[in-house]
């Protein structure tokens, strides 16, 4: 029997409005409002498509769906704004269309809720008058600006990164990320003090812990190589089609010690994979 959540006093009230997977969100954040401003994270990106996957029923209208996302997003905001204590940025990002970015091989299938997700996702976009890969200033009130981003033919880590080397986005290292792609999290490479908010518990994760996450395996590293090769859930086939099968080929070698060259080797000579197969733009 599940054990039921008991959720922080200031967000128990918004736990039949927001979806189940903002009020995880709100619940850390309502749980971490008394960090040391030292250890506060003053940047919070979100993938919008998280939300709109987390407020996405086949049983609700588009009308009924996009009010709750609205809901979503304004409570996210607002309890933000409320956390922050020296001036804090929050960036909504949208990046539907991610999939044309894989190749078709390695290219999990779109099923019809993904599918529906990324046209909600177009929808609220188009809302909020956004330009492909154009940086949006939203407003700001007291102490957080709000932007916005579409993204497009380029994935989100490097939009964003770009975005922020040239100054367009602020530069800040403590952040927090909101995703349910771990294509995303590749930013945390640049940003390794930033964290991760599951997008369904709102748990937070470190780098140390994306493995884990994505494999159930903290004994694969979390890079490009290892991610082409065991691939996920939703967006990514990996290379190695059984990976349990590929592991007992690979032993007691310790892919945490071996370089991503390494492992690319170690994938041809122990599990027969051609290269060239891991060579795609990731």
């Amino acid at each position: 029997m599940t054990e039921q959540m008991i959720y922080h006093p200031n967000i128990a009230h918004l736990e039949t409005r927001v979806s189940y997977g903002t009020l995880g969100i709100l619940h850390s954040l309502a749980m971490r409002m008394n960090d040391n401003i030292n250890t506060k994270k003053n940047y919070l990106l979100i993938n919008g498509g998280t939300i709109v996957r987390n407020c996405y029923s086949s049983n609700k209208s588009d009308k009924e769906i996009l009010e709750a996302i609205a809901l979503d997003f304004s409570q996210l905001r607002h309890y933000f704004e409320t956390y922050v204590s020296e001036p804090g940025y929050m960036l909504v990002y949208f990046q539907p269309g991610i999939a044309k970015l894989i190749p078709e091989d390695f290219r999990r299938s779109e099923t019809k809720p993904r599918l529906e997700v990324e046209r909600l996702t177009r929808i609220v976009a188009a809302s909020e008058s956004l330009k492909p890969n154009v940086v949006t200033k939203f407003g700001e009130n007291e102490n957080v600006t709000h932007y916005g981003l579409f993204v497009s033919g380029i994935f989100a880590y490097r939009a964003i990164s770009r975005e922020m080397l040239s100054a367009k986005l602020p530069r800040v290292p403590k952040m927090w990320m909101v995703s349910h792609c771990p294509i995303d999290y590749f930013l945390l490479d640049n940003y390794p003090n930033s964290e991760i908010k599951l997008s369904h518990t709102g748990k937070i994760l470190q780098k140390k812990d994306i493995s884990e996450k994505v494999f159930k395996d903290d004994e694969i590293p979390f890079n490009r190589t290892t991610y082409k090769l065991f691939g996920d859930k939703e967006f990514i086939r990996g290379a190695c089609r059984n990976r349990p099968k590929a592991l007992e080929k690979l032993g007691n070698i310790n892919l945490r010690l071996k370089t991503e060259r390494e492992i690319i080797a170690l994938a041809k000579t122990k599990l027969g994979i051609d290269t060239k197969t891991l060579s795609w733009d990731l």
